[in-house]
């Protein structure tokens, strides 16, 4: 059985990951992909399946802010089957699509990719994995290696910081080409983003601690993650590890839409994890956590706001997040408390991660062990 203490023993070696790593991602796709190529960029498309896409859309607001753009982030079956025919390049060079994979063998990336190759020759195809010499590499002229140190098998967690270490190496290099930002203004931020690791060791920290007081919920039926702007991609994957590690059905959703139609969900005890750091959306955050406190759901909050009295006086735990960096990166920050309390709550259940504590569905012919034993 895979423990979900695994994915906590992962949380831990985060500070050094963003120690080391982030900065070597950064310095090789700044020698890999030429100023020529990118400058001619003006529209971009970065595909994935699970933790790749909701990378893509955590990264998002990053894009916006950093670069003039226009960035689409596409689940790669929703590109292959409906947005692969439209795309346009009738100036080559000014359309990129990044097919992004950590195993590198997403079926429906590689197929994506195959397609604009063959239907958009114009285009530029590049490759972002952690396996640079897996099936999706060799489709590529130009592969972004995003690999790191193996630890064993888990729900994508260091190989979602690494994911986001190479989406915000492309915005800070798209961004200075550009011209929007010097190139002392960019190593600044590069060197503020290698010394997240201090707040990085910080969350992992508050995050275990805040989960024990968490683990009193394994028995919900259901969750909700919210969060808006940057942080609904960051909700993705927040709800995606309540899944994968503690088998718990969970659903990701923006602040305003939960407002508008989950808030009317029985049972109202259920847990609703808020995203709610300080910037433009912390008003409608705090009046979401109200809300749902008068409703009477299990509420926890991660924020940077922690002596706010309106977040104490509505959560039943919150999670601090540490760190200082611009608020169009602290998705490199936020995704971190949900593994922890995901983990808190299959060790409560007695769960094993991808439902490797059930026998019955541990036969070969089962999609279940698939999964346990080959990458997606």
């Amino acid at each position: 059985m895979l423990e979900p203490t695994l994915a906590t023993a992962q949380l831990h070696t985060l500070p050094e990951l963003y120690g080391s790593h982030f900065a070597a991602i950064d310095h090789r796709m700044r020698t890999l992909i030429g100023s020529e190529t990118l400058t001619r960029v003006r529209k971009l498309y970065v595909l994935g399946n699970g933790d790749s896409y909701h990378a893509a859309v955590a990264a998002r607001f990053a894009f916006l802010s950093r670069t003039g753009l226009e960035y689409h982030a596409v689940p790669a079956m929703k590109f292959l089957g409906y947005e692969i025919d439209h795309l346009r390049d009738d100036r080559p060079g000014t359309t990129m699509v990044v097919g992004m994979s950590a195993s590198g063998r997403s079926r429906r990336v590689i197929q994506s990719l195959e397609r604009v190759r063959a239907n958009a020759p114009g285009a530029v195809v590049i490759a972002m994995t952690g396996d640079p010499g897996s099936p999706l590499a060799g489709i590529t002229d130009t592969v972004v290696d995003l690999s790191i140190p193996d630890l064993g098998r888990t729900p994508g967690i260091r190989t979602y910081a690494a994911t986001l270490f190479g989406l915000t190496a492309f915005c800070l290099r798209f961004g200075e080409l550009e011209g929007r930002y010097s190139a002392r203004e960019t190593d600044a931020t590069r060197a503020a983003l290698t010394l997240l690791a201090e707040g990085v060791g910080t969350t992992v920290r508050d995050a275990v601690a805040t989960a024990e007081s968490c683990a009193a919920w394994s028995h919900a039926p259901f969750a909700t993650v919210v969060g808006s702007g940057p942080h609904l991609g960051t909700a993705m994957f927040s709800a995606a590890k309540l899944v994968e590690i503690a088998g718990i059905h969970a659903s990701a959703q923006d602040l305003e839409g939960w407002m508008h139609v989950e808030r009317f969900a029985y049972p109202t005890d259920t847990p609703v994890m808020i995203i709610a750091p300080g910037g433009r959306a912390f008003s409608h955050a705090r009046k979401t956590c109200r809300a749902a406190r008068r409703l009477g759901h299990r509420i926890v909050v991660l924020t940077d706001r922690t002596e706010d009295t309106a977040l104490l006086d509505a959560a039943d735990a919150l999670c601090p997040v540490s760190g200082e960096i611009e608020a169009c990166f602290q998705y490199l920050l936020y995704y971190i408390p949900a593994v922890a309390i995901a983990a808190a709550l299959g060790s409560a259940i007695g769960r094993g991660m991808f439902m490797s504590d059930n026998e019955a569905l541990r036969a070969k012919s089962t999609a279940v062990t698939r999964n346990l034993s080959e990458p997606v």
